[in-house]
């Protein structure tokens, strides 16, 4: 068997690729499409690897040839999630209003296979969670199998000055699932978080970066991970003070997106490199790993239409 963090899931990352050429800026967009995202991701810091798909149709609302109007969409998606310790199962609603502005509401079923040392939970949010806690508990058969659900509510911001664009991802979860022996908190091993069982959370990627024009993107990304406690996730007489949120990273992003014409089906293939450190975390800050050591996210990343129709 591999080593227990060697498979932790993937925290995802939040994609910056390239603006669009002048040449897209030009292209019409159809009424009607089926598109797909496809986004195979490995991390170390902790370690993990996971595969995103969604599926979308997607219905034009203007006839308008403004950059800022003629990209605008309401549809539909399925965006299941899959590694090595769960699959995630669902579906959300999506609206880009504008080009610089997109929102989306989703609902998932979760799996957790009871493999790789999760799904864990435990009495309290403030249960240790280290990885050397983590391991010691799977040597004593603390993990199982389960399952529960999440709903999300998210969007994204973007703009862009000449060369420089800036995105904000931000995404508020709900998540719940089946515990074990009375248990009050779950530590979700993509978030690296431990959260409040029917509790919310949040996840936050500011990305600042320079674009070139031969397929380089390269700059600065900073991530944010909050989960808010209720009373009932702490044990009777414990203290209600939040340790391990929110915590804080950043560091370089880099992305290159290869010219190739693969067809409307295969666009923008891409890889995206990681390197972010540890501002604040209960234990990646030199508690228990350094803090010089950091997060590191190497991707692969494509799209393209399935179907479109005017």
């Amino acid at each position: 068997m591999f080593p227990a963090q060697t498979m932790v899931p993937v925290l995802i990352l939040a994609l910056l690729t390239t603006a669009p050429s002048q040449a897209a800026e030009t292209k019409s967009v159809p009424r009607h499409s089926v598109v797909y995202d496809n986004l195979l991701a490995l991390r170390y810091n902790p370690l993990g690897l996971e595969d995103r798909l969604r599926v979308a149709y997607q219905l034009r609302l203007y006839d308008s040839d403004s950059i800022l109007w003629k990209s605008a969409y309401v549809g539909v998606a399925l965006t299941p999630t899959f590694n090595p310790a769960l699959t995630r199962l669902g579906g959300r609603f999506e609206i880009m209003p504008i080009a610089i502005l997109k929102l989306h509401a989703g609902a998932y079923f979760v799996a957790w296979h009871g493999t790789f040392e999760y799904f864990r939970s435990f009495p309290s949010a403030l249960s240790d969670t280290s990885d050397e806690a983590l391991d010691a508990g799977e040597d004593a058969g603390l993990n199982y199998a389960t399952t529960g659900y999440q709903v999300e509510l998210g969007g994204q911001f973007q703009i862009k000055f000449g060369p420089i664009a800036i995105r904000d991802t931000f995404d508020f979860y709900r998540s719940s699932n089946d515990l074990h022996n009375g248990d009050r908190a779950f530590y979700d091993p993509r978030l690296d978080l431990m959260i409040g069982n029917d509790g919310w959370h949040l996840e936050n990627d500011l990305d600042v970066v320079w674009i070139s024009n031969f397929g380089l993107v390269a700059g600065v990304r900073t991530h944010l991970s909050h989960a808010w406690y209720d009373e009932s996730d702490f044990a009777p007489g414990e203290s209600s003070t939040n340790p391990n949120s929110p915590y804080w990273t950043s560091g370089l992003l880099a992305a290159y997106v290869f010219d190739v014409d693969w067809g409307s089906a295969f666009q923008k293939p891409t890889v995206i490199f990681l390197a972010n450190w540890y501002l604040k975390h209960r234990y990646r800050t030199g508690q228990e790993t350094t803090q010089a050591l950091p997060y590191l996210g190497l991707a692969f990343r494509i799209n393209g239409d399935l179907w479109t129709s005017d």
